[in-house]
């Protein structure tokens, strides 16, 4: 691995420490100056201070350069085997893991592009993981948890795909194979080969996705019928969370396929489908899909809005959508899981996302949002900070719950049950992901929570890896 550095480790960190400096005396005049734009200043710094930077090294430790990829966490990394449900798994890195790992750099600020900034050859090799896990049929599979087990998995197989495309898009690669999401594949191994021309058969009915494909859908997406029984049996209002999260999955995908219909001149359209069964769904009085106005409710609120959004679909009622995702960022209900607090966030974010995109009255909707973020900063950060200790470990890590770390991801296992410690999910959440959306709603520039000088020490810490391999 080579990375070349112009200036060095203290040269960078004192232009890092000027730069913050900079950066909060120009927040306090976006938030309106005065007496407001320190009070916003002051809760977003106090905020701020609970971060870590150990997760940095950290961070640096799970990836495998064997591989080219990330590890969920400490434990998968140590780990040979895991036994679930009474079958022994491997412990390996994984699509979604890496995906996360390289996002963490990005949105906690010690790098603006991964492939301009993360050095050649590992681009390389995490590209070379990723285009040997696909299947001629355009799916994603890992060897720890087989092709017959993650096309039983529709959620966990949908997040494979997604993040696949997301790493290779990220460092110009294409996938080898045509994409399900409609991503048209270059026909080449990683190392140049070309591959032979895959054999076009009917789609299967059963529950299994012919491999030799590259035209195959999943047998919910066949037809009309098919996909009106799979949306009746959704139940999202006495689940919304579990629901919205498989759908938001496969969300790429429905789009996708609607694409191919609508070309073969079908009259019918599987996005208006499933959106006017949300639609009808939705409480008018919350502006969710749960039972309740709490936590439960709010997340399954953050999944569905991102299937509006994957569907360029405006919400039925955006303004009470709105409303409830501020309200659960100060509620007095203690978070279970890191998710509670991030998707009062995330969620807000989505909603006004839809807004913008989608609504007439976005302006006025989305300036009345801000303007009570703004009036009660104090609490609402006050309120993200206490929940976000809940999930934070001693070396700055989080994890999902707040004696462990989730053993499972969609179904599948990553690591051995009941470990107390930070998984890549969850500290993508806490250092990355809940800081970047409170800017973005705010409408302040992002204060990085690592930085340039961070990175330094991550990619110094992989070269010495590296070398004492060797």
């Amino acid at each position: 691995m080579k990375s070349e550095k112009t200036i060095s480790y203290e040269e960078q960190r004192k232009l890092d420490e000027k730069l913050l400096a900079d950066s909060w005396e120009k927040l306090k005049k976006q938030a309106g100056g005065g007496e407001v734009g320190e009070r916003c200043a002051r809760a977003l710094k106090d905020y701020m201070s609970i971060f870590k930077s150990g997760a940095v090294e950290w961070l640096a430790h799970l990836y495998d350069h064997e591989t080219g990829a990330f590890y969920y966490s400490n434990s998968a990394r140590d780990n040979a085997t895991v036994e679930y449900k009474d079958v022994t798994y491997d412990l390996l890195p994984d699509i979604e893991s890496t995906e996360q790992a390289l996002y963490l750099l990005e949105s906690s600020g010690m790098i603006t592009s991964r492939q301009d900034e993360l050095p050649l050859d590992m681009q390389q090799k995490i590209a070379r993981f990723v285009k040997n896990l696909q299947n001629p049929n355009g799916y994603f599979y890992h060897p720890q948890w087989g092709i017959e087990k993650t096309n039983k998995n529709i959620s966990r197989r949908g997040r494979d795909l997604s993040n696949a495309e997301k790493i290779l898009k990220g460092f110009g690669y294409a996938p080898t194979y045509d994409s399900p999401l409609g991503t048209k594949g270059d026909g080449l191994l990683f190392d140049g080969t070309q591959v032979a021309p895959c054999k076009i058969e009917n789609s299967k009915t059963d529950d299994t996705i012919d491999t030799a494909s590259p035209k195959t859908v999943s047998p919910f997406l066949e037809n009309e019928q098919s996909f009106r029984e799979f949306v009746n049996n959704l139940n999202i209002n006495d689940d919304s969370y579990s629901v919205g999260s498989r759908l938001v999955s496969i969300s790429r995908e429905i789009v996708a396929r609607d694409k191919v219909l609508k070309a073969e001149g079908k009259n019918y359209s599987f996005v208006e489908i499933l959106g006017d069964y949300l639609d009808a769904h939705c409480n008018p009085e919350t502006g969710h899909w749960g039972q309740k106005m709490n936590y439960d409710g709010l997340n399954g609120l953050m999944k569905t809005v991102g299937v509006y959004n994957a569907f360029s679909r405006p919400l039925p009622y955006p303004e009470k959508s709105a409303k409830a995702a501020c309200e659960a960022i100060t509620t007095d209900e203690e978070p279970l899981n890191i998710c509670y607090p991030f998707n009062a966030w995330y969620g807000l974010c989505f909603v006004i996302s839809n807004i913008s995109r989608f609504n007439p009255d976005a302006v006025e909707i989305k300036e009345r949002v801000r303007a009570y973020l703004f009036e009660h900063i104090e609490e609402v950060m006050e309120a993200t900070k206490k929940n976000m200790l809940i999930f934070q470990k001693e070396d700055g890590t989080f994890s999902q719950l707040s004696n462990r770390s989730s053993h499972i991801s969609m179904g599948m296992p990553v690591a051995p049950f009941g470990i107390n410690e930070g998984d890549v999910n969850s500290t993508l959440i806490g250092v990355g992901l809940i800081p970047e959306t409170i800017y973005s709603i705010l409408k302040l520039d992002f204060i990085p929570v690592y930085t340039k000088s961070d990175f330094m020490r991550f990619i110094d810490i992989i070269e010495e890896k590296i070398h004492s391999a060797k």
